[in-house]
């Protein structure tokens, strides 16, 4: 089984990919220099996409939005995972939202009043502890998204934690 996570952003996007519950690949799309929004996450959903093909999972996790306060960048995300959405949809390929407490839960990531600056540093501490991957924050939550649920769904054992 194939599984493909992203830690969907218009700006930065974290992707990575396991098989039958072992890590095959992950990576970035920085879009950071592009200054339009609507471009920007044009090209983002193109560029997700593409990567979703490439590796043709059997499930996509995309992590999901969360309750923020600046309305303008809520939207933005929104229309990002409805491209994504629809377009694993037409293409059928199984798409789940994840709640980021939910993912940080199953691999031991204690949220409650932690700052997302600490946050990101645990992911990227965790992953290079679990599979020795030195990967920037996105990538970092990608991996750990798709470990989760992998977790989850009982195709890799918890984490001693």
């Amino acid at each position: 089984m194939i599984t493909v996570a992203l830690d969907a952003s218009t700006t930065c996007t974290g992707w990575s990919v396991f098989k039958d519950g072992a890590y095959v690949d992950s990576g970035s799309i920085d879009l950071k220099k592009d200054k339009d929004i609507e471009h920007r996450t044009t090209i983002m959903t193109k560029k997700i996409c593409q990567v979703i093909k490439l590796y043709e999972p059997d499930k996509v996790f995309l992590e999901d939005t969360a309750k923020m306060t600046n309305v303008s960048t809520l939207k933005s995300l929104c229309w990002l995972a409805g491209g994504i959405k629809f377009w694993c949809h037409i293409q059928e390929y199984p798409i789940e939202l994840v709640m980021p407490s939910a993912w940080r839960s199953h691999v031991g990531i204690q949220e409650y009043g932690a700052k997302r600056a600490a946050l990101k540093e645990k992911a990227i501490s965790l992953c290079r502890e679990l599979l020795a991957v030195d990967a920037d924050e996105d990538r970092a939550e990608a991996i750990l998204i798709n470990v989760s649920m992998l977790i989850r769904d009982g195709v890799i054992p918890a984490l001693n934690k």
